[in-house]
């Protein structure tokens, strides 16, 4: 089935077992702002070639008669919540991750260089950091999403709205973080690091109900010892290099107010004694108080981050300096043809 064939019906039958599903055409702002993103520019590979993501969607859409490719997480919370979008992730229904890289590499020939590659996932990616696109298969489990305003999904071309469940968009326009299912511990288990993602979202402005927020913050402290790689992995530096002196704000401000109203055993010194006992943060003060441990610097509103030398960040760095390479080497061929035109 051709991509401009897909209707509002075919997305329906895709969601037909949630009961509670709602299924909207976007509004007008709405629409702008999926377009801004659909015209974005994507490098492909080595040598510098972009590519729009709607020319992206397309082809994953193209790779089968019954694929259909959505734009998830942040997309569809950002365009529902009337803001720019930042990275942009895709999933696919009625195909593979086989199909999908065959239609690519037949595009892109030998030019396409996946940034991200899981299998397992059905994840494929291209480009880095915000200018990148990663398409992934579908899984939709309600314990599977980090919260409710990000189960949401746009399928493009028909301009239609998804939430599964039928509060994901009231979320993402009153900006709440809300754990999706009631299995509190199925769902921090599937999420993984779920308390560096709810600071993430708190970092953008985003509130908390209370009993998910007690649970977070009792996951983490009575899981920090016997769940490692649960509980930290890079999420922690990640989240504090955002904004250090904010986060530790918001953590001392959520577990105080919990502990006044007897929700939680522990004070704020405990989940600052974790972040020391695991390193997740290098602290120049060799004996710090825990509510001091990030402070303005000559009145600064963030202190100066440390470098990072994890893999993942000198990989980030070499493909940072692989495509402005590529761009500079691109600009000096337009250059030379310029030239020659003349």
């Amino acid at each position: 089935m051709p991509t401009q064939l897909r209707t509002l019906a075919h997305v329906s039958r895709a969601f037909k077992q949630f009961p509670n599903a709602k299924i909207t055409t976007l509004g007008e702002q709405e629409a702008k702002l999926l377009e801004s993103v659909l015209r974005r520019r994507v490098q492909v590979g080595s040598s510098g070639r972009q590519t729009a993501i709607r020319t992206l969607v397309n082809l994953a859409e193209s790779s089968s008669s019954s694929a259909m490719v959505f734009l998830k997480g942040g997309v569809p919370r950002d365009v529902v919540a009337l803001e720019e979008p930042r990275d942009v992730d895709a999933t696919y229904v009625g195909t593979d991750w086989r199909k999908v890289l065959k239609v690519y590499q037949d595009q892109f020939t030998t030019d396409l260089e996946l940034t991200q590659f899981v299998p397992g996932m059905g994840l494929l990616g291209v480009g880095d950091g915000d200018d990148s696109f990663d398409i992934g298969a579908l899984h939709m489990h309600q314990c599977s999403v980090d919260c409710l305003c990000n189960s949401l999904l746009i399928h493009a071309s028909t301009k239609t709205l998804i939430d599964p469940w039928g509060s994901g968009a009231q979320d993402a326009r009153e900006k709440v973080f809300r754990i999706p299912c009631d299995d509190r511990s199925a769902w921090a288990t599937s999420v993984r690091q779920p308390l560096w993602r709810m600071l993430k979202f708190r970092l953008r402005g985003f509130t908390v109900p209370q009993d998910d927020l007690k649970f977070i913050y009792t996951h983490f402290v009575e899981g920090a010892d016997t769940h490692d790689a649960v509980v930290w992995g890079d999420g922690a530096s990640r989240v504090l290099q955002l904004d250090p002196l904010a986060c530790s704000e918001i953590a001392i401000n959520d577990i105080n107010s919990l502990r006044s109203q007897g929700h939680v055993p522990f004070d704020s010194s405990v989940f600052f004694m974790l972040l020391l006992k695991h390193n997740t943060l290098q602290v120049r003060n060799t004996n710090p108080r825990p509510d001091t441990w990030f402070k303005r610097t000559n009145g600064a509103k963030n202190t100066k981050r440390e470098p990072q030398t994890n893999a993942a960040q000198a990989k980030k760095a070499q493909n940072a300096q692989k495509a402005k390479k590529a761009k500079k080497a691109n600009k000096a061929k337009k250059a030379q043809k310029a030239q020659k035109a003349n």
